[in-house]
């Protein structure tokens, strides 16, 4: 009796080993999956318990792998065919994460026909074929990776000559023949005009950059001339076209035309091979390239002004603000320069310039006032430096004010990095606005600010000679995330809004550009009779129409 049930169990072990072993190996990538969603939605010191779980489920699992009995020879089986789907599901994963990558939908849409082709053959390859040896199981692998390389590839090499194409036709479109003539009606207003003006752009990615333009705009319409332009980060894109000779008006058409496209940028199979390949070639340098195909064209910073251009970064090696300008550093490339000035850290790498390495200036402070003050200070001993000081300096801050996240999420490595460089920008705001404002600026008041703050330029610019420390400085600040401006915007307040929760690594869509063009124009305009009596000037009317529809 004894015999006959042993016998029994045996049978019994027999019918459901093979599908025992399958489940455990089963159970590895669920417990994988799991695991990592316990990480997400935890805390960081679960992951050491996940790493145990499954190290031991992993531990199992090659112990019955290597078995002699025919379960193990079952699970052999089984677990090769199981990891070639669960291999081949992991890839479309990364196609579909990179097909949502791309800005441009044609691009997206050869990434993913190719891919899809090319899947779809190796799943009906997988479906007829028995892969029974290790070799089959090696090769599988490695035709499970030719679709997303395959497709990669093209669909790169594709965007690489339509873009510089495109480039090309749209920067034509700009009609950058009248930008000298632009330059020298510049020259002529400012020969006309009474003290110098100074503007200061902060930083806050292409959601800054439109919002910058709008002002820009507004005070061009109005006659009101810039003699200086120091520029952060996003404030430096559209400074540095500007002082190219590009309105503000044709700088927000130019971004409105077509999304950049830094992701393809990003991702593009040549730049991601050489920045795996290629000694000292990283991400900073693929994003200088953007620059120079997207908005300058090999143009070099002596090739600006007026107004003259100080574009600020950072020193990567001992974190000193380095602000470039055209009387010393001319010869140097306005995309590397603008792209040292916005790379941000983690999203990109240093940008190397002069065999210096350089970051996002922001880092040091965003708001652009600190290369005014190196170009001031730089100066201080000439014979005409009276004339240079600026008689009115605009603060133009287009940076966020940082919201509390939700208790319950887990943020990415980029978000807390982002987030720690808000929360560092908007106390360094705070400091500087007392101190330009001789603590007269209070960001969270009820509002309307009464301004200009009359500041001697001594505290500004302490590096200035004895006798001209005590002269006036007409301070204004423009925030329109501010909730002192608020008021300004009466019944349009969702429209500011909407422009407020622009993420600053975002690449706009036209509406939103729209938006954030009207919004820093609308600013400007409610400023411009105080800002033209600070300067002196008989300012011109300018009407800015409608506002446009809140984006979607």
């Amino acid at each position: 009796m004894t015999d006959l049930s042993e016998t029994r169990r045996a049978r019994l072990r027999r019918l459901i080993q093979p599908a025992i072993s399958v489940l455990r190996w089963e159970g590895v990538v669920l417990l994988a999956a799991l695991g990592f969603g316990i990480v997400s939605a935890l805390a960081t010191r679960w992951f050491l318990v996940f790493v145990l779980l499954a190290a031991a489920f992993l531990y199992i699992s090659w112990m019955r792998a290597y078995g002699t009995s025919e379960a193990s020879a079952h699970f052999r089986l089984r677990a090769r065919r199981l990891g070639l789907w669960v291999w081949a599901a992991f890839l479309a994963l990364i196609g579909i994460a990179i097909f949502w990558r791309f800005s441009q939908w044609w691009s997206a849409a050869i990434f993913g026909a190719v891919y899809v082709v090319i899947g779809v053959w190796h799943l009906r390859w997988l479906a007829r074929r028995e892969v029974e040896s290790a070799m089959q199981f090696r090769q599988a692998i490695a035709l499970s990776v030719l679709p997303i390389f395959f497709a990669w590839f093209l669909n790169s090499s594709l965007f690489h000559a339509y873009s510089g194409l495109a480039s090309f036709f749209r920067l034509q479109e700009l009609d950058t023949s009248g930008w000298p003539a632009e330059l020298d009606q510049r020259r002529a207003r400012l020969s006309a005009s009474g003290s110098p003006v100074a503007v200061t752009l902060s930083g806050g990615g292409y959601r800054a950059a439109a919002v910058h333009a709008g002002i820009l705009s507004t005070l061009e319409q109005a006659g009101l001339p810039v003699d200086y332009l120091s520029t952060v980060s996003g404030g430096s894109i559209v400074g540095a076209s500007y002082a190219m000779g590009m309105s503000g008006d044709k700088f927000r058409d130019h971004l409105k035309n077509a999304k950049p496209g830094l992701p393809n940028d990003l991702i593009n199979f040549y730049q991601v091979f050489a920045q795996l390949f290629v000694p000292g070639y990283g991400s900073g340098d693929t994003y200088a390239n953007h620059f120079d195909r997207v908005f300058f064209r090999e143009r070099q910073l002596e090739e600006t002004g007026p107004p003259l251009l100080i574009v600020n970064t950072t020193n990567y090696a001992d974190g000193t603000r380095r602000a470039f300008r055209a009387e010393t550093d001319g010869g140097l490339s306005l995309a590397r320069v603008v792209a040292a000035s916005g790379a941000f850290p983690v999203a990109f790498d240093p940008v190397p310039i002069e065999g210096e390495r350089y970051i996002d200036g922001g880092v040091v402070e965003n708001l652009g006032v600190a290369g005014l003050q190196l170009y001031l200070e730089s100066h201080a001993a000439d014979d005409n430096i009276e004339d240079l000081i600026p008689k009115t300096l605009i603060l133009s801050d287009a940076g966020l004010i940082p919201e509390a996240p939700p208790a319950w999420t887990k943020p990415s490595v980029l978000q807390m990095a982002q987030r720690a460089q808000q929360t560092s920008y908007f106390a360094m705001h705070r400091w500087i606005y007392s101190f330009y404002t001789d603590g007269a600026y209070d960001r969270a008041g009820d509002g309307p600010l009464q301004q200009p703050f009359e500041v001697t330029a001594g505290r500004l610019w302490p590096g200035l000679p004895q006798e001209l420390r005590t002269q006036t400085v007409d301070v204004f600040v423009l925030s329109p995330a501010s909730p002192a401006e608020r008021q300004r915007f009466a019944g349009n307040e969702t429209l500011l809004d909407s422009v407020s929760d622009l993420d600053t690594l975002k690449e706009l869509a036209p509406d939103e550009v729209d938006a954030a063009f009207w919004v820093g124009a609308r600013l400007a305009q409610t400023y411009l009779p105080d800002l033209c009596a600070a300067a002196e000037i008989e300012c011109s009317s300018v009407s800015l129409g409608d506002a446009p529809p809140v984006p979607n």
